[in-house]
């Protein structure tokens, strides 16, 4: 169990959770489709998340050079 997880540790542990957990029990084929593409937007959202930090500090240093 994550104490205090960041975002992109949440993203993840729920498309884990999705994939081992629900997908097993579902057996409708587009209800399929739908968890994987929701299994793929939670793992993408992670990844930006992820960056989203850097991405900050970056646009920050940029604003401080333009001033």
């Amino acid at each position: 169990m994550l104490t205090q997880p960041t975002t992109d540790k949440i993203l993840l542990a729920i498309a884990d959770d999705l994939n081992s957990v629900v997908l097993p029990s579902v057996t409708d084929e587009p209800a399929k489709v739908l968890l994987g593409q929701i299994d793929q937007l939670l793992r993408r959202l992670s990844r930006r998340t992820a960056s989203e930090i850097d991405w900050m500090i970056l646009e920050l240093s940029l604003i401080h050079i333009s001033e």
